[in-house]
């Protein structure tokens, strides 16, 4: 949705259409007792990853493979961090501090119909891995040529540093 310029608003139509559609939003998460609820909003995010993960190309199913099998399955069992999931167009986490002030961000770029780079930012750190389909029928894949060992260790690295 694009932003209307005060020139050209009408400021009072402009209002209207901003409470209908928080409205909108606030109806579809209100249960039988006529109240949004928190189990409301958290069931219609679900719902939107299932949508989007059933819609979604080899290359975002790879994306989700590599970030929980080999990023953070094994960051979690090493570390008390919470990723929060942001949403992006492939699998992007936002990994904070106790406090929440610090950040690492693990997230991918498309590279092209058959690979993508896995990359770690965030707090002046800097790490990318490689990860593509070896395969035509986009079933066998590599990240990097060490299955993304140097890539975890990175974020090891990063989060010890940083978040720990």
């Amino acid at each position: 949705m694009e932003a209307v310029s005060s020139e050209n608003s009408h400021s009072q139509d402009d209002i209207q259409r901003m409470f209908e559609a928080a409205q909108e939003i606030a109806a579809s998460l209100m249960n039988t007792s006529g109240k949004p609820t928190y189990d409301n909003l958290l069931m219609s995010i679900q719902f939107m990853n299932i949508l989007k993960q059933t819609e979604a190309t080899p290359l975002y199913n790879l994306a989700q493979t590599v970030i929980h099998k080999y990023v953070l399955d094994p960051i979690d069992e090493e570390f008390e961090v919470a990723p929060v999931q942001v949403d992006d167009a492939y699998p992007k986490y936002d990994i904070y501090n106790k406090d929440g002030s610090v950040k690492l961000t693990i997230d991918f770029t498309e590279v092209d119909e058959s690979s993508l780079t896995l990359r770690l930012s965030g707090n002046g750190e800097s790490a990318q891995a490689s990860v593509r389909f070896i395969d035509s029928s986009k079933e066998r894949f590599e990240i990097d040529k060490d299955l993304g060992a140097s890539f975890l260790a990175s974020c090891k690295v990063a989060i010890q540093k940083h978040l720990s």
